[in-house]
């Protein structure tokens, strides 16, 4: 169950270190705000903004941010574990040596973000938009690429054994999996 914290308005709060586990921040407006080593776990963040906020170190695995805004956000060393940023928009941020691991990036947009070094092990990032960001040396071993925008994407020395390509699509009409030619 999520604690209310709906409609709040917490622009450029220091929010440093707290523990907020749980807390429901859906929609609420966070721009600017530090949030770095805060404790969010399973928080509801969903469609909340959070456009150039700090998350450097935030421990923010299983939480929801559907939707959320993300854009210029800094997200070094962020623990992401299992969470949901379906529909994110992220575009722009940071997420140097971040930990994202099977979370779930589905349609998100994330072009011109810089992932580097950044463990994305078993992440869904089906139909994300990355035209322009950095993968380089992020670590994809078994993400789903398929259908993902990877136009002008840098993915020098990522390592992507056991990843579903960016060009496997399911045929419309069969629902199998094929592969684009030329």
């Amino acid at each position: 169950m999520y604690g209310t914290a709906a409609a709040i308005h917490l622009e450029g709060a220091n929010l440093q270190s707290t523990h907020l586990e749980g807390v429901n921040f859906g929609f609420a407006h966070l721009e600017n705000a530090n949030l770095m080593d805060a404790h969010l776990e399973g928080t509801f963040l969903c469609g909340t903004h959070l456009e150039r906020a700090t998350l450097q170190g935030a421990h923010l695995d299983g939480a929801l941010l559907i939707d959320a805004y993300l854009k210029h956000a800094f997200l070094n060393f962020a623990h992401l574990e299992e969470a949901n940023l379906g529909g994110a928009h992220m575009e722009n941020a940071l997420l140097q040596c971040a930990y994202l691991n099977r979370a779930a990036l589905r349609y998100s947009y994330l072009a011109g973000s810089v992932f580097y070094e950044d463990h994305l092990e078993g992440a869904d990032l089906e139909g994300a938009h990355l035209e322009g960001a950095s993968l380089l040396r992020a670590h994809l071993e078994g993400a789903n690429l398929c259908e993902a925008h990877l136009e002008g994407t840098d993915i020098r020395y990522a390592h992507l054994e056991g990843s579903i390509p960016r060009d496997a699509q399911r045929d419309s009409k069969t629902g199998q999996e094929e592969r684009k030619t030329g």
